[in-house]
């Protein structure tokens, strides 16, 4: 048996609603917060809640962002932290952003509170940032408790960073008390892509899950999109995998202008399998006999680009 070569990642592969992928890598570190500086009111100071007033506000972008493979101009605002993309190809669907959600209010009885946007930088490089400043919390028992969050959109990149600042907060002001939901979601078979674990050290999982508690100030939650173009490429290819589920082995077979230098297997927690594989004419062979029963990113690196498929290895 060929020894497989086991490494740890924080990436994991989305797929979109018709096989082909957009992958983001997460990954996590410290920055300091600053409000934003010159922004325009998104939301009104007027008391407002989860529950009042809570009409999204559309707001241009400033330039195309490709989230899940499709492009987007404008962006609905929410108040309870999610950030809302309406399908430009189906009105009944969107793709979301969960920055920091839960139920949020307006602390504008006491103190400023409110919700801003701006793009800032110049093209190809622009950002388009959303804040949630001096937020509070809907059913929080007390009522001090508060958040400060951002969303940046990367131009060009398509990457995606939430910064988190001074925030004030307890076990009540989560949905359930449980804690906070942060990634994103698809209107897909595959929805959910969240953020579990601990708030300074989260992986990046398919499935419902949350963090133990809010964010710390000066975290920034970065989600990297590795390959813009990826629908394109898979379009261009002949890319097929059989059979899938699979037990013990996998047959690859691609189009004969592609040649293939590297296989991995990415499971819904992020471990990264490097696979062994064997060519017999235009098929690759991949040995996944010492792999466990589970759901996986089959991450495909070619002189192309790179490809992925989902596939199921059941024993």
């Amino acid at each position: 048996m060929k020894k497989l070569i086991l490494t740890l990642t924080i990436g994991i592969c989305l797929f979109s609603i018709n096989g082909k992928a957009q992958p983001f890598v997460f990954s996590h570190y410290t920055a300091i917060y600053n409000d934003l500086t010159n922004p325009t009111i998104a939301w009104g100071n007027t008391k407002w809640s989860y529950l009042i007033n809570s009409i999204p506000r559309r707001r241009n972008i400033g330039f195309t962002f490709n989230f899940f493979g499709k492009n987007y101009t404008s962006v609905d605002i929410l108040n309870d932290g999610i950030l809302k993309f309406a399908r430009p190809d189906n009105a009944g669907l969107a793709d979301y952003l969960w920055v920091n959600f839960t139920k949020l209010k307006s602390r504008a009885d006491t103190l400023n509170s409110t919700i801003v946007f701006q793009t800032d930088g110049i093209s190809p490089n622009r950002i388009f940032k959303v804040e949630y400043y001096n937020v509070g919390f809907e059913f929080s028992n007390d009522t001090s408790n508060y958040t400060n969050f951002q969303v940046w959109l990367f131009e060009t990149s398509n990457n995606i960073e939430y910064h988190y600042g001074p925030s004030k907060f307890d076990s009540t002001c989560w949905w359930y008390n449980k804690g906070a939901y942060i990634g994103m979601d698809t209107s897909n078979a595959w929805s959910y892509f969240l953020l579990g674990g601990n708030v300074n050290n989260p992986v990046f999982i398919f499935g419902d899950t949350i963090l133990y508690s809010g964010p710390t100030n000066e975290m920034v939650y970065k989600f990297s999109s590795t390959k813009t173009g990826i629908n394109e490429l898979a379009k261009n290819n002949s890319f097929n995998i059989y059979p899938n589920p699979a037990i013990n082995n996998i047959m690859l077979s691609t189009s004969a202008n592609t040649s293939i230098t590297q296989i991995n297997l990415v499971d819904i927690v992020g471990k990264n399998y490097t696979m062994n594989y064997e060519k017999e004419n235009e098929n690759y062979i991949i040995d996944v006999s010492e792999i466990p029963t589970g759901i996986y990113c089959l991450q495909t690196t070619t002189n192309n680009g790179v490809l992925y498929k989902k596939v199921l290895i059941e024993k």
